[in-house]
């Protein structure tokens, strides 16, 4: 067959595109809650969407480019309470436990391996340690961790632990993984009633998974209030967002050193320099002791995680101002804030390209790709010089 080459043009650097995509067109009013980076260097984003007339649980993965790999919509099973956010995680298998109305567990493909139906509340969140599932739920005003099983069977939960204490109710306000998968549950207890008046006691409770049980001890602390966000850091501190939207730091002995002004928050986890990174109302960085960074105020979200090259990547809902529309979006920050680039194409030096050794070739989204006929192709010598050119058949 006779190929006919057409070098189209030289041109100079491509303006970098941006690493910001919104999932929407197929489905309605999706929403974004969250987002795992996984172990191949794609992402997995949980949300939910509106199938067959009801909000129904949303799992999508896509490639380091932003596109679409696969999704799968779970549909709502019977009369299940109306879950406002959802929670993804990844699992030591590199599939992904998927909570909501439901509890999922998937493979890195997306196909279902078991699925509980059991537990419908609003899921606070979900992790997996030591080989077992655990759930973090509310149920009325107590909100306990149920234990699951690696086939999804119900094993064990914290109702009878001295995670409850008599003479008042107890509510939990947020719940953080340690380092060697326990739990610390930060709350109050409410004392009295509306004839006397209510009084409160502010508490932590450090929580151990046993192999047939948890084993809860819990201790009282005045200058603790209510929190709205929790997390560990790698020296088994903790890193809390209360509700005066400050952003506050217990060291491993539970000392609290230091407190800042923040801003309202949905996650906040530690950086690998030690600092924190948050997301809410804004996102923003801090340094170790909580002084402000970098801030992106017009960038709200629900999640956000740092990643292995040191760029942030969160998962939001946009709201289209014309049609009301919902539709996941996710965004990649670098470590100074920026929104990140999606790919690079260098600047070509010279208009010729003789005995010059070709070193790659891209297509017009920057992707790395073979010599293919009928479709323009970007080539990129060794010299830095690039052509742009098609070949026919």
């Amino acid at each position: 067959m006779k190929r006919l080459i057409f070098i189209l043009v030289f041109f100079p650097l491509l303006t970098q595109a941006q690493w910001n995509y919104t999932y929407g067109n197929d489905t309605t009013n999706q929403e974004g809650y969250s987002i795992v980076y996984t172990s191949d260097g794609n992402y997995a984003i949980g949300g939910t969407t509106i199938w067959e007339g009801e909000k129904a649980m949303y799992l999508i993965k896509v490639n380091e480019y932003g596109e679409k790999l696969w999704q799968k919509i779970f549909n709502q099973q019977g009369n299940v309470s109306e879950f406002t956010k959802v929670k993804l995680r990844t699992t030591s298998d590199k599939g992904f436990i998927f909570g909501g109305d439901k509890f999922i567990k998937v493979d890195s493909n997306g196909i279902v391996q078991w699925m509980n139906t059991d537990f419908y509340d609003n899921c606070r969140d979900i992790y997996e340690a030591k080989n077992k599932i655990h759930l973090y739920l509310p149920n009325l005003q107590s909100e306990p961790i149920y234990c699951l099983d690696s086939t999804g069977n119900f094993m064990y939960d914290t109702w009878g632990s001295l995670y409850w204490i008599t003479g008042g109710i107890r509510e939990r306000d947020a719940m953080c993984e340690t380092k060697d998968g326990d739990y610390i549950v930060i709350g109050q207890t409410e004392h009295g009633n509306s004839s006397t008046g209510y009084s409160y006691d502010y508490h932590v409770s450090f929580i151990k998974t046993q192999e047939n049980s948890f084993i809860t001890t819990s201790s009282t602390h005045n200058q603790i209030t209510t929190c709205q966000v929790v997390n560990s850091t790698v020296d088994n501190g903790l890193i809390i967002i209360n509700y005066s939207n400050e952003i506050c730091f217990r060291d491993s002995s539970d000392n609290l050193l230091w407190c800042k002004p923040h801003q309202p928050t949905n996650h906040i986890e530690q950086t690998h320099d030690n600092g924190f990174i948050s997301i809410g109302s804004g996102v923003i960085r801090t340094d170790e002791n909580g002084n402000t960074l970098w801030a992106r105020p017009e960038i709200n979200g629900q999640e956000i995680h740092q990643i292995n090259d040191s760029s942030f990547v969160l998962v939001r809902t946009d709201i289209d101002t014309i049609t009301g529309d919902k539709n996941i979006n996710i965004i990649k920050l670098t470590d100074q804030g920026q929104i990140a680039a999606d790919f690079f194409i260098p600047e070509p030096e010279e208009p010729q390209i003789t005995n010059n050794k070709l070193i790659n070739i891209i297509d017009f989204t920057g992707r790395q790709t073979k010599e293919k006929p009928n479709l323009p192709l970007i080539y990129i010598y060794e010299n830095g010089t690039t052509e742009k050119k098609m070949i026919i058949e």
